[in-house]
């Protein structure tokens, strides 16, 4: 290494890249007709280290040592606020009766007298770590598996379904028996005297579903339930993608008359096969008034108006609950409209027609 028309500071800095071991360095003047050799010794200063437990319990004790390669090294160790120093080569720590503790500390080894960097250890309480965040987990069919990790050794799992637990490893794989468990979720410190926060984890079934209408004419699939948004893979006599689906995708434009298969999936990738569903699709045939989605949850549209159309909704008994105008797939509310059956009128001029409507 050869350095050039430096400084003290200069050298300084250059000294402080260097690693531990042996120096010497030759200093000259510019005409280079003086020279003295400088010799100097880099020591690996001890650094204070400590594999932390994930989290302590109140009382429990930990020990903190300088790292260096060799054990049994004495210096002072200076932490906390005040600097309070202790002799010795390691430094016990006791878990205070707090949420969480910081320690600030440097350790100065006694030959050469100098101080390590300053480590900022953070100690946690049992009560302020938990597994998991609380959350809710959905399985998509009876024969999925559901597998959890918690990347902690001692962790215990209990069923509130199974009411006991039903594991006590860092992971865990079920198969779930029911449409809905909840599992508590904690883990047992390593002195096995305290546990830490609870965490809460649902585990459902998904309630994704589908209606499919096949009607002469305006063939329609309703999709529900689940996590939106949908998409839908068809295969068979066409092969289509559809994706970002709200809720209802009518084929009259998109598939012509023939044999498919569908693959229904919500955003959890949750799906349902249908196999040989029959589309009829004759445009003609669109003359009529067509209801749909029925059963109807939000809202229902009619097919078939050709500028306005007068919409009437009663009750089984006659009770008109709507009315109003709409066109053609236009969405009608159904928001303050209770569940039960219903007979909607639509009347466009000369063209009428009633249908029986299924509110969710």
């Amino acid at each position: 290494m050869r350095w050039s028309d430096i400084d003290r500071d200069t050298f300084l800095f250059y000294r402080n890249q260097l690693t531990a071991g042996h120096y010497s360095v030759i200093v000259k003047d510019k005409l280079e007709c003086a020279n003295a050799t400088l010799e100097f010794d880099i020591i690996k200063q001890p650094i204070p280290k400590a594999d932390i437990p994930l989290f302590l319990c109140v009382g429990d004790t930990f020990t903190i040592r300088p790292y260096l390669d060799e054990t049994g090294v004495n210096g002072y160790f200076y932490y906390g606020r005040n600097r309070l120093s202790h002799m010795a080569d390691s430094l016990i720590f006791t878990m205070p009766d707090l949420a969480d503790t910081t320690v600030n500390i440097f350790f100065v080894n006694q030959n050469p007298q100098c101080a390590s960097e300053i480590r900022e250890l953070i100690f946690k309480r049992n009560s302020s770590v938990k597994p998991f965040a609380d959350s809710t987990i959905t399985y998509c069919s009876d024969n999925q598996d559901v597998e959890l990790v918690s990347g902690y050794g001692n962790t215990i799992w209990y069923s509130l379904d199974h009411k006991n637990n039903i594991d006590t490893s860092h992971s865990i794989q079920f198969n779930p028996t029911s449409s809905v468990d909840t599992l508590l979720v904690y883990m047992q410190s390593s002195s096995e005297t305290c546990n830490s926060d609870t965490s809460q984890i649902i585990i459902q079934q998904s309630n994704f579903n589908y209606s499919l209408d096949t009607s002469k004419g305006n063939s329609w699939i309703y999709l529900f339930g689940g996590n939106p948004e949908y998409r839908i893979q068809i295969s068979g006599d066409t092969l289509v993608n559809i994706a970002n689906i709200k809720d209802t995708i009518r084929f009259e434009n998109i598939l012509s008359t023939g044999k498919y298969n569908f693959s229904l999936y919500d955003s959890n990738d949750c799906e349902i096969a249908l196999h040989g569903i029959f589309i009829y699709n004759n445009k003609t045939l669109l003359s009529d008034f067509i209801l749909y989605p029925n059963p109807a949850s939000n809202y229902f549209q009619i097919a078939g108006i050709y500028n306005t159309a007068q919409i009437m909704v009663y009750t089984v008994d006659g009770k008109k609950v709507f009315e109003g105008t709409a066109m053609n797939e236009q969405l009608i509310s159904l928001f303050d409209v209770a569940s039960g059956i219903y007979i909607v009128r639509v009347e466009e001029k000369d063209r009428k027609k009633i249908f029986k409507l299924i509110v969710k």
